[in-house]
């Protein structure tokens, strides 16, 4: 099942700020909601090779790996283990006295039982939805 999101949201704060918080990997524990659980499973000093591993409480747990950065402004990941498998990224512009966030993501959601719910739930609005 593909599924296709593309989020964004307006906040108060300058580029640096918001690129200051997405990329400190280490501290998402810290803040990611408690329905995701997220654990940093490798953690890489320039950011490209860091691997996060997210267990919702609902789902199955999935792996991404940050591939490409472009400070403050872009951040790219790679979905490659688990239910999820594809490609997404966090692109920070600044507006007006803030940062636009744009979050997209292009991939596979894995297994049957995924393939069934898919039947009756919107994947794409939930995944949208979480990471709001």
């Amino acid at each position: 099942m593909r599924i296709r999101v593309e989020e964004e949201l307006s906040v108060g704060f300058a580029p640096r700020d918001v690129w200051a918080v997405l990329s400190d990997v280490r501290r998402y524990p810290e803040w990611w909601p408690s329905r995701l659980d997220v654990r940093v499973v490798r953690s890489e000093p320039d950011l490209p090779g860091t691997e996060v591993e997210v267990r919702p409480l609902v789902g199955h747990p999935y792996r991404y790996r940050i591939e490409e950065t472009e400070a403050p402004s872009r951040l790219r990941i790679r979905f490659f283990s688990g239910a999820l498998d594809g490609t997404g990224a966090f692109v920070m512009e600044a507006s007006g006295p803030g940062t636009c966030v744009r979050y997209s993501i292009d991939a596979f959601a894995r297994g049957l039982d995924v393939a069934v719910v898919s039947t009756v739930l919107s994947l794409e609005r939930n995944h949208a939805a979480l990471m709001r």
